[in-house]
């Protein structure tokens, strides 16, 4: 019995700062490994994105608009949405190159003289519009 109020009188044994700082520590270090490192990885992708467009690129703005490049000023770009409708965007707000419209590299001449006996998606759809607009079809 004088074993269990020694016991009690001690009170709870103290915390040390180890202890007490390494689940804060745990929960920072999980936090910028899931969060903040990935969203710099992806921030920094896009950046060079941007840096490298070039004339004739396709594109889709942040407003889900797609279109080509046929301009580039410093901070705006010109693009094209459809014949004849040009739009100014400002750089920051090409979200990404259209699906399927990744250009090929300069050493693949294999696949670049594949694809250019082929007409792509586009010049199929604008033979399309072309015969659309001659027969009176369309919108």
């Amino acid at each position: 019995m004088f074993s269990l109020w020694i016991v009690a009188q001690q009170g709870p044994p103290e915390a040390n700062l180890i202890t007490t700082l390494f689940p804060l520590l745990m929960i920072f270090g999980i936090f910028w490994f899931l969060v903040w490192r990935p969203q710099a990885n992806q921030q920094k992708k896009h950046k060079e994105f941007l840096s490298a467009l070039k004339v004739g690129d396709d594109v889709i703005t942040g407003g889900g608009i797609f279109g080509k490049i046929t301009a580039i000023e410093d901070d705006a770009i010109q693009v094209e949405i459809s014949r004849g409708t040009k739009v100014r965007v400002l750089r920051q707000n090409i979200q990404g190159a259209q699906p399927g419209s990744a250009p090929v590299a300069a050493s693949d001449d294999k696949a670049a003289e594949k694809t250019a006996d082929k007409p792509d998606k586009k010049e199929k759809r604008d033979k399309k519009d072309k015969k659309e607009a001659k027969e009176g079809g369309g919108f």
